[in-house]
C-alpha cells in the first residue's frame, strides 16, 4: 500500500521529522499520496532521484495542482513527468469531461465511435477528438488498430477502445463489488479490457513494444490479434468458466483463414487444448508463446 500522508497525522509527523528515514523505509518503488501535506519531503526525493535516475520509481499524487505548490517546480525541475489533465489540454469544463470519460468507460471493449461519444457527452467533434487523445496520451485509454493485413477480407478501419484500468472503469460505471461486476452486463467487455491490460503490461515489462490489433470484417470478428516473433495469434475473450468448442467458432474460422494460432482467454484455471490450433488459457496470464 502507498504511504498515506493525508489520512494519518502520525505518518505525516514521521515524514516531517525524519524524511530520510521515512523514504528509506518506503522501499525502492514509492507511491506518495497527498504529497502536498508534506512538502518537506521534496528535497529528499530530489536527492534520491539524482542518486538513482531509473524511471518509474516514484509516483506523487495530490489533490492540489503541483505547478501551484510552492517549491515543486524548482525542486523537481527536469525530474517530474506528473501532469494534471486539465493543464495538458486546458479542460475547463471538468463536469463535462467527467461525463465524457464515463461514456468512454461504458464503451470499453467496443469499436470506437467518436462521433457518438462526442454527441452523447454534448461536445463538438474536435473537442471529443482532443479529449480522447488526452486520455490515450495519459495512458488511461488504449486504442487497438485493426490488423493491417486483410487476407482477402474487407476489414473495418476503426480502432477498438479499451480503458487501460478495468478496475477504474468498473468504479466509474457504478460497480462496487465483485458480484456486481460478475452479474452485470459489462462483464464481457471488462474482461476483454483486462486481458488487453495484461498483454500490454507483459510487453512493457519484457521490453518489447506492444503489437496488439483487433480484427473485424463483415463476417468475422476476433477480439485481439497479436504479433510476436513473426507468429500471429488470435485471442478471443470470454467470461465463461466452462469453455466449449462453440466459444471458439470465430477463432477456428480465423485460424483457417490466416494460418495463425488461437487462444481462448477465459475464467478457466488451466491451459488445455480445445481444438486444432486453439488453446484455452486463464485470462490473467494470457500470453502468446
Amino acid at each position: 500500500m502507498p504511504p498515506m500522508i493525508a489520512e494519518r497525522p502520525d505518518v505525516r509527523d514521521v515524514a516531517r521529522d525524519d524524511p530520510a528515514g521515512f523514504l528509506a523505509d518506503a522501499g525502492p518503488r514509492v507511491i506518495l499520496d497527498e504529497i502536498q501535506y508534506v512538502p518537506e519531503l521534496l528535497p529528499y526525493i530530489k536527492a534520491a532521484i539524482d542518486a538513482n535516475r531509473r524511471p518509474e520509481c516514484w509516483l506523487l499524487i495530490g489533490a492540489q495542482d503541483f505547478t501551484l505548490m510552492r517549491g515543486v517546480s524548482q525542486t523537481l525541475a527536469g525530474r517530474v513527468a506528473e501532469r494534471d489533465l486539465r493543464n495538458l489540454e486546458q479542460v475547463s469544463d471538468l463536469e463535462t469531461f467527467r461525463a465524457f470519460f464515463a461514456l468512454t468507460c461504458a464503451s470499453t471493449g467496443q469499436v470506437l465511435n467518436l462521433a457518438r461519444l462526442g454527441r452523447d457527452a454534448g461536445v463538438t467533434g474536435p473537442t471529443a477528438k482532443r479529449w480522447l487523445n488526452l486520455l490515450v496520451a495519459s495512458r488511461l485509454v488504449v486504442l487497438l488498430p485493426p490488423y493491417h493485413r486483410n487476407f482477402g477480407k474487407r476489414i473495418r478501419k476503426s480502432p477498438k477502445l479499451h480503458v487501460a484500468d478495468p478496475g477504474l472503469a468498473s468504479w466509474i460505471l457504478g460497480y462496487r463489488t465483485a458480484d456486481a461486476i460478475l452479474q452485470g452486463p459489462a462483464l464481457g467487455a471488462l474482461t476483454e479490457s483486462a486481458v488487453v491490460a495484461e498483454l500490454n503490461k507483459a510487453a512493457h515489462h519484457g521490453g518489447n513494444p506492444s503489437r496488439l490489433f483487433h480484427w473485424q470484417s463483415a463476417s468475422l470478428e476476433v477480439d485481439i490479434v497479436a504479433e510476436l516473433d513473426g507468429r500471429l495469434y488470435g485471442i478471443e475473450v470470454k467470461a465463461t468458466r466452462t469453455p466449449t468448442v462453440r466459444h471458439a467458432d470465430n477463432l477456428a474460422r480465423w485460424c483457417a483463414l490466416t494460418g495463425g494460432e488461437g487462444l481462448l482467454a477465459c475464467r478457466t484455471d488451466r491451459v488445455r487444448t480445445l481444438g486444432k490450433g486453439i488453446r484455452t488459457v486463464p485470462w490473467h496470464f494470457c500470453q502468446p508463446t
